[in-house]
């Protein structure tokens, strides 16, 4: 072992890596020891150290994760939770540069006052930036501002040769489907992308290749396999002047949905980045009436309707008027219930956006006390096709039986029905299901997941989206840039 790390905080043994052996999945692993680096220099050591002796490093922050991606099976730990700095901070050029364990929560709070705003917002917000960054995050925001790869401008990489590379967005783009990386050192990495046909639908399976593809888009989302992030710039938007947030209940499931087309639609048409008088929510979501019997249980004010909307709508002083009206008549329009919930001020926008992460939370915590993995899709599809595979899917999960509830970021067509097994029989058939639904969104051209990754536990799910031979092209990339296959190892492939 070198002197560098051996001056590295580490926990080694199985009484004390425990904690670091499982994640929000409930899916367990092992490892021999964990290493906590506070800067790239001792990155690099633990990296070159285990590349020398083919170890495998599975790379951990806060261990959100719901794929197992985080989990490590056997091998070390690279845990960034000391790597949590902000490194600078840019109110002009509307930048902030950060360390990977560096908290999602901490950000927000940090520009809070400042008339800045990171729009990317998963729902777990102990979650890191590097975390988002590898698994390239989104949250309710998504249906506005996109995913956490719109807001990535520069990455500082350590390769799993223990090269370091830095990767400015714009800087350096595929000849076709050729792309050259050279680390500072000079080591050039000529990766052949192949070709890979992605869907057009808000998707996080599997590595991010397209033609002509700019070089930072391959680390974004691909789960700790390529490098290790050390360091990120990202970029803000101006936070809005005020914020319209709205919880509006249905008595008929279908007029919620229809509610949500038409939202949709206008705001297509009419998205501008100064809002104007016509809806354009930054935000769209849905729960069914299973999600809030659920919620109700903890939310005692909240009404078990047919199905409730959650938006959020940017505004200002001179649109204020107009736009309460216009989403006023929407609801009227689609007939939703006269005692919705408004959320004008920032606490009680917080008490709502509280309420919208509580179903993930209740979920969770049922799935874990029967000693369970979670079963809840993360499948989106096109716009056309999502009412009708709604429709088909929830039929699917009613005529099985079992428990479930859904929620989910609606306007981006995305799902997560969520079955809730009582126990090892009803996890058997709520996995044939949840199989024959991605099944279903891959054959309307959608993806098997649109947030969350594949990780360890979805690998077989992307074989439905993908042929033997355009994961080859993801397994040759990887081999590429990590011919001993340390870095997190099992992940996606």
């Amino acid at each position: 072992m070198s002197e560098l790390l051996k001056n590295i905080l580490y926990r080694a043994g199985a009484e004390e890596t425990i904690d670091f052996t499982s994640d929000a999945s409930n899916f367990t692993g092992n490892c021999d020891a964990v290493y906590f680096p506070r800067n790239q220099d001792e990155v690099t050591a633990i990296v070159k150290y285990a590349n020398s002796r083919k170890i495998p490093v599975t790379v951990s922050a806060a261990r959100t994760s719901l794929t197992g991606s985080s989990v490590p099976e056997g091998g070390i730990v690279l845990n960034t939770a000391r790597l949590n700095k902000l490194i600078s901070f840019d109110q002009e050029a509307r930048q902030v540069t950060l360390e990977p364990g560096y908290y999602l929560k901490d950000l927000k709070e940090f520009l809070y006052g400042k008339g800045l705003l990171y729009p990317p917002d998963p729902t777990e917000e102990l979650s890191t930036i590097g975390g988002n960054i590898a698994t390239n995050a989104s949250g309710a925001k998504t249906f506005k501002y996109g995913p956490t790869r719109n807001f990535v401008e520069e990455l500082e990489i350590i390769l799993p040769d223990g090269e370091f590379i830095k990767l400015k967005r714009g800087a350096n783009f595929a000849l076709g489907n050729k792309l050259t990386l050279t680390s500072e050192t000079g080591n050039t990495y000529n990766i052949d992308l192949g070709e890979l046909n992605m869907p057009e639908v808000k998707n996080a399976a599997g590595y991010f290749i397209k033609w002509k593809m700019d070089a930072i888009d391959l680390f974004i989302g691909s789960e700790g396999t390529l490098g290790i992030i050390t360091a990120a710039r990202l970029k803000l938007v101006n936070a809005p002047e005020e914020l319209l947030s709205c919880l509006t209940y249905f008595e008929n499931e279908d007029d919620a949905l229809s509610f949500i087309s038409e939202a949709k639609n206008i705001a297509y048409k009419n998205r501008n980045p100064i809002p104007g008088g016509l809806p354009d929510p930054r935000a769209l979501e849905f729960f069914d009436r299973y999600s809030l019997a659920l919620l109700n249980e903890e939310y005692k004010h909240i009404p078990v309707r047919g199905a409730a909307v959650w938006f959020e709508q940017e505004y200002n002083s001179t649109n204020a008027e107009c736009l309460h009206t216009a989403w006023n008549e929407l609801m009227e329009k689609h007939h939703a219930s006269p005692d919705s919930w408004l959320a004008l001020n920032r606490q009680e926008q917080e008490e709502i956006g509280k309420f919208r992460h509580a179903v993930s939370y209740i979920v969770n915590e049922y799935i874990k006390r029967r000693g369970l993995r979670k079963v809840g899709t993360d499948v989106a599809v096109p716009d056309s096709e999502f009412v009708s595979f709604y429709k088909k899917i929830t039929g699917m999960a009613r005529d099985s039986g079992l428990k479930f509830v859904t929620y989910g970021h609606f306007g981006n067509s995305h799902i997560h029905l969520n079955m809730l097994p009582a126990g090892n029989k009803e996890y058997e058939l709520a996995k044939k299901i949840y199989y024959k639904i991605c099944g279903e969104a891959v054959q309307l051209k959608g993806t098997v997941s649109a947030e969350h990754g594949i990780g360890k536990l979805k690998k077989e799910y992307l074989r439905l989206m993908y042929s033997q031979e355009e994961i080859e092209v993801m397994k040759r990339i990887k081999c590429t840039l990590d011919p001993n296959n340390i870095l997190s190892p099992g992940n996606i492939f």
